[in-house]
């Protein structure tokens, strides 16, 4: 009996043992237990302080400012891996260490068109009067034209690059670049205006486009690259939006404009496009919440989306005082919403584009 007992023992603390590998392994989830979403970092300036820096939390709220020997002048970018930001300061780009917020190297390009980072953390393209595509590593170049070129953005593959393109006479060309085929350059003029922002889709059979005519209208248009033709058009007044595309294609969001130029008023409302069905979705107003509880409306403006495709910052201004919106994309409703004093001005979010 006492060997029956003994060996029975053995069995039940091995099974034990075993579960709790199994747990520990898992992360003290069950098998059909849906795991906690990543709580990624959204960066953004204060362009109100040129050295005022600030990160935001859209699974919690939480909004905490720093400070950088830096002054941001240009679209910033985070790297893919959210562990450095790319700065454009008024004639270099400044790599900084994000968790020891110092600064790494500065690198000698003017970026008055922003930076990109494509999704295989390899790549850096800094914009401007030129186009230099670094590779990361070693900041050696991969790529140069003298187009003047801003907006720009990686095939979800990073092998190819995207962007607008044009001189202050010639209109802005959406410009594409392969980067795994000998570097072929692509240019597509498009009669309804000048290419502020394009996002390609994962296959690259498609072009989203945010084109700008005039001072108070945009055109929001989808390019079907195969029969090299517009397959949805729509106008947005006054537009001057951003655009941003879920991680599975299923959305493109848009804005018509966090910016009041001509005196048209910009709409408190923010824009799906269902891709698939090739139709806008939904208008969602654009509210915060102030210190005090009361509701305001806010014109959303510019965009950042994160890797797993589960929140949408937008920025939003309205009273002469900024505020900051997240999205839960999931269940398609505000999630947090709130004020920014006076003293702060939200510009040029980003987050990283790989999980």
């Amino acid at each position: 009996m006492r060997k029956k007992s003994l060996k029975a023992v053995i069995l039940i603390a091995a099974g034990i043992l075993g579960l709790c590998v199994y747990f520990i392994a898992c992360g003290g989830h069950k098998p059909d237990e849906p795991e906690e979403p990543k709580d990624y970092t959204v960066y953004f300036h204060n362009g109100a302080w040129p050295d005022a820096y600030f990160e935001f939390h859209p699974l919690t709220g939480a909004l905490d400012s720093f400070r950088l020997p830096v002054e941001q002048h240009w679209q910033m970018s985070v790297s893919a891996d959210g562990k450095k930001l790319f700065i454009p300061e008024l004639s270099s780009v400044t790599v900084v260490d994000i968790e020891t917020r110092t600064i790494l190297v500065r690198l000698p390009y003017k970026a008055n068109g922003g930076v990109a980072v494509s999704p295989d953390g390899e790549l850096l393209a800094v914009l401007g009067e030129d186009l230099h595509i670094l590779r990361i590593s070693d900041f050696s170049v991969v790529f140069h034209d003298t187009d003047w070129v801003k907006q720009g953005r990686f095939g979800s593959n990073s092998k190819s690059f995207y962007c607008g393109s044009g001189g202050l006479v010639t209109p802005l060309a959406a410009y594409k670049v392969a980067l795994d085929s000998g570097f072929t350059v692509t240019r597509r003029v498009f009669s309804d205006g000048n290419v502020s922002r394009i996002i390609p889709s994962h296959d690259e059979t498609k072009w989203f486009l945010y084109l700008y005519a005039f001072r108070d209208l945009s055109w929001l248009e989808v390019y079907n690259v195969t029969f090299d033709s517009i397959v949805y058009r729509e106008p947005l007044v006054p537009g001057i939006g951003d655009i941003e595309l879920t991680p599975d294609e299923r959305f493109l969001f848009y804005t018509n404009s966090a910016f009041q130029i001509s005196g048209v008023p910009a709409p408190d409302s923010f824009y799906v496009f269902d891709i698939e069905n090739n139709h806008r979705h939904a208008a969602i107003p654009g509210f915060v919440v102030n210190e005090t509880g009361d509701t305001l409306p806010r014109s959303p403006g510019e965009m950042t989306i994160t890797p797993d495709g589960r929140w949408l910052v937008m920025a939003g201004s309205g009273d002469g005082v900024g505020g900051l919106i997240a999205f839960d994309v999931n269940k398609m409703e505000i999630y947090w919403t709130s004020t920014l004093n006076l003293r702060v001005q939200v510009s040029s979010l980003t987050c990283q584009n790989s999980l």
